[in-house]
Formats: structure tokens, sequence, C-alpha cells
């Protein structure tokens, strides 16, 4: 009895594991269909943007930001292009990817200019990205681009060039303050000219007129009772040897007429680029003293020559990588309503973005370190010069750099 009462209560056992388990596999049964209608986890790169193929999973390969340099076309009227194109370029290549930011070239002026607005907006697939270029080919382009609330938003860089009144808060323009510079010059030539009577031969815009205006300063603040003749010429009178030369010698002949003392201007600065070359090598040796911009003269061998100053483009790379986040090129903001001027003071502003309502024009000084000057290694290997003036030279360029000397851009009366 007791072993027929003890199979009775095994098997009551047996059949309630038996039905607990029939139950259990016919839950998770039920739980297979909706266990696969449950999505996978995704990263947070393709939650954000169905349909693009997911960024690696090292984010720190990332790039911090991208730069497309748009390089102008070739032009006989500018050959200092090619300087400032290779310069830029070759810097970039190192310094870009140090910082950890994508750099990419487009030779836009290939492609037909009908196709130009639908490359550029093929070339805008990342952000934060800095689009940069020089001279005005481009300008109305990148102001289209920027007027355009479809295409994504970009920082558009522009130096050597004006901007269209009203142009969206995304233009940029680099104002390379070329008074400065022309201070340096004048000091310079002052500091070694006998007669007393300097000349500056520019180009007839903007920066020609900031150079004149800071030569004048320079050159009363060393002597300050030179007198300066302002030549100002257009870039096709430049063009050809013979025409060029024959140019600028009439022009000189017709500023030494004006002067009383009888004694001919002994002292130049051309801030004409190489254009001025034909010029500058067809002075005898020792006939006359010379400074040459926009860019270094590595390749000049005359006894004419002291020194050069010129817009470093080589030095630009690493200061955009420096001052990005200050002058707020990697969080563009659109404007609302009409664009206007805005003066910005960079340096003080260094570690915020700039909050602007138009076009933002940003200096560049001496102190930057993008404007700059040879020195006096061109003159050691022909000649001497006074006593103390490179000592001279060199305050007049340490004041400039800590705010000591300011040197004005307005023309002098």
């Amino acid at each position: 009895m007791l072993l027929v009462s003890q199979m009775w209560g095994y098997n009551l056992l047996v059949g309630q594991n038996i039905r607990a388990s029939l139950l259990l596999w016919i839950t998770l049964a039920a739980c297979v269909p909706l266990l696969c209608a449950c999505p996978r986890q995704e990263t947070s790169e393709k939650l954000a943007a169905p349909g693009r193929k997911p960024m690696p999973a090292r984010q720190a390969e990332r790039p911090l930001a991208h730069l497309l340099f748009v390089i102008p076309p070739p032009d006989p009227l500018y050959p200092e292009r090619e300087y400032f194109t290779s310069e830029f370029s070759a810097a970039a290549q190192d310094v870009f990817a140090a910082a950890g930011w994508e750099y990419r070239e487009l030779r836009l002026y290939e492609h037909p200019m009908n196709e130009w607005h639908a490359v550029m907006k093929k070339e805008l697939d990342s952000y934060p990205m800095v689009v940069f270029s020089y001279h005005q080919i481009y300008m109305p382009l990148f102001c289209d681009l920027a007027e355009h609330i479809e295409i994504r938003d970009a920082s558009y860089l522009l130096a050597l060039t004006p901007v269209k009144a009203g142009a969206s808060s995304l233009i940029n323009v680099l104002e390379f303050r070329t008074e400065e510079l022309g201070f340096v010059a004048g000091a310079t030539l002052a500091g070694v000219t006998v007669s007393s009577h300097l000349a500056t031969v520019c180009f007839d815009d903007e920066i020609g007129e900031r150079f004149t205006a800071g030569f004048y300063q320079g050159m009363t603040e060393q002597r300050s009772g030179a007198t300066l003749s302002a030549i100002v010429v257009s870039r096709s009178d430049l063009i050809g040897r013979d025409d060029s030369v024959e140019l600028l010698t009439t022009r000189l002949e017709q500023g030494n007429r004006r002067l009383s003392s009888g004694m001919s201007i002994d002292s130049l600065a051309f801030f004409t680029g190489p254009l001025a070359e034909p010029f500058i090598l067809s002075l005898p040796a020792q006939s006359a003293n010379v400074t040459f911009g926009p860019i270094p003269n590595y390749d000049i061998k005359t006894g004419v020559l002291m020194t050069s100053t010129y817009i470093d483009f080589g030095r630009l790379p690493r200061y955009l990588v420096e001052n990005a986040d200050g002058l707020g090129l990697l969080t563009p903001v659109r404007s609302v309503g009409n664009g206007h001027k805005v003066l910005s003071q960079h340096r003080v502003q260094i570690g915020r973005a700039i909050p602007s309502r138009g076009v933002q024009y940003i200096p560049v000084g001496l102190a930057d370190g993008v404007l700059n000057y040879s020195g006096f290694s061109h003159s050691k290997r022909f000649r001497g010069f006074p006593e103390g003036l490179a000592s001279d030279i060199d305050y007049y360029y340490r004041a400039i750099c800590i705010g000591e000397i300011e040197v004005s851009a307005e023309p002098p009366k």
C-alpha cells in the first residue's frame, strides 16, 4: 500500500514537471515573433542618418574639421598666384594633418563655369567645413552658395578680394594689414636714402593704398624731412618686359621733375609682385635702394635690392588652425536679414565664436605671423648698410607686433 502511494506521488510530480515544461515552451514560442520584430540596436551615426554607412568605430580618427582649398586659375596678370598656391599647399599637407583636419584641393577652373555650382555643392559633403580661396573669381559663387539654405552650411574664407555688400555671414574676408608692411619698408628705405626722396609703386587697389599709407608713416618716423611720390599702376601697365620698363622709367622721371632740390628719387618700394622684376633688373647696380613685395624676392639677383616685405601664404594654414575657434570658422551661423560689415578684433576673441549678422572681416597683421619681411640678407650679398639700421627696423617690427606703434590704413593728407 505504501509502495503504491509513493509511485502515485512520483507520477504526480513528473506530470506537474512535464506540464510546466510544456507551458514554458509554449510561452517561448509565442514570444519568438515579438523578439524578431524588435529593432536591432544601431550606431548613433546610422540612427541619425538613415541610409548612410556608419562611421568607423574609432571616433578619434574622425577629422576635427575639413578644409577645401579652391585654387584660383593661372593668369599672366597675377603671376604671384603660382607662388601663393604652392606655398599654401606645401604647408597645408603637414599642418592640417597634424591638427586632425582633412585637407583637399579643388581646381574648379578646370570645369566649365556653368558646372561650378553643382561641383561645389557636391564637395560640401562634410561638417564643419572651411572653403578657402583668394582673388575675386570665385567670390560671386561663394556668396551665392552661402545664401542657399538647402546647401550645407560652411565657412567661406576669401583673401585678396573685395566682397559684395550685404553678403551672407558665412562669408569671411582676410584683411591683410599691408600698412604695417609699408611702415617697415618706409622706415627701411628712409634709413638708407641719400636724397631723402622716396617712392612707392603699387597697384590701384586697397592693398596698395594701405601699403603706401603705412610707408609714409614709417618713412617720416625714421626721417621726418623725407618726401614721398606715390606711383599707382594697373596690372596691364606692367605686362611686357620692355613696355613695363619704359612706363616705370617715365613715371619716375615725372616724379623727379616735381622735386625742387635737384636730387632724384633714390629709394623705391614695390608692392607689385613679379611684374616689377624687369624694371628692377634694369637698374644699374648701386643706383637705388629697393624693397619688394608681396612675395619674397627669392630669385632676384641684383645689387639694388635691399629687403622684401610680403604676405606669407606658407604661414596661413597654421594661422587658420590656431584661430579657427576664435574666428567662428568651425561654427558657421547664417545671418537673418541684410548683412553688414563687422569690424572684428579677433585676437581678443580667441576661444569663442564671434556673433555676426554680416560678412566678417578678419584683420591680419605682423603679430599674426602671416605678414613678414626678409630682413637684410639680400643686401649683405652685395653691399653694406648703415650701422644700427637693422636694430632700428627690428625695433619697429616688434613695436608694431605688441601694439606700441599703431599704423593707420588711412592715406596721408
